[in-house]
């Protein structure tokens, strides 16, 4: 890249690394687009704001990953309502034995997966100024993990203006989690 940019832009399909429902599970959102973040940081401006697209029904796919319902719900709990604070509930969680059984015999992920994914969600809480859903079929999904919900990119660009002023520079990603993904760096190293 030879320059920094203001906004990131991509779309989440509903099954990628971690399998099916990661685009719609609201844990898994948070945290894909903190690995966007982690990939791009040094091409991004200090606090970017995040646009992506997704269904974000609030699926979390309970088969797969079948601790990942109870801990959204702990977090909706936190008064502060910062990602890290569920990390108190990791221990019960990661301790269940129904969790630890579908672990074990089931092919559901480790129940204490959903807390390194939520570790992860809070690089984007920490380095971002907004973080938009756009196109969610259940919206209140996305805010109550504190992103900010639109119906197009289009809307959450003109939202943004607030952030990054009238005209950002925009990076969009259009074949993000459908290939293999990209590292950007700036241009010369």
């Amino acid at each position: 890249a030879e320059k920094k940019y203001d906004v990131m832009v991509f779309g989440m399909p509903v099954q990628f690394h971690y399998g099916y429902g990661m685009g719609t599970n609201p844990i898994l959102i948070m945290q894909a687009i903190a690995a966007n973040i982690i990939r791009h940081k040094r091409i991004l401006s200090d606090h970017p704001v995040i646009i992506c697209a997704s269904v974000c029904d609030g699926f979390f796919n309970d088969i797969e990953f079948p601790s990942y319902r109870e801990i959204y719900n702990l977090f909706q709990t936190e008064r502060n309502n910062v990602l890290p604070n569920v990390e108190k509930y990791a221990e019960k969680i990661a301790t269940d034995s129904e969790y630890i059984y579908k672990y074990q015999h089931e092919y559901g992920y480790h129940p204490y997966h959903g807390f390194s994914m939520i570790s992860c969600a809070h690089i984007a809480e920490m380095h971002t100024s907004a973080i938009y859903i756009v196109g969610a079929r259940e919206p209140g999904y996305a805010r109550a993990m504190g992103m900010k919900t639109r119906a197009t990119i289009e809307e959450a660009l003109k939202d943004a203006e607030k952030y990054v002023g009238k005209n950002p520079n925009i990076l969009a990603l259009p074949k993000t989690y459908t290939t293999a993904s990209v590292h950007l760096c700036p241009k010369g190293e």
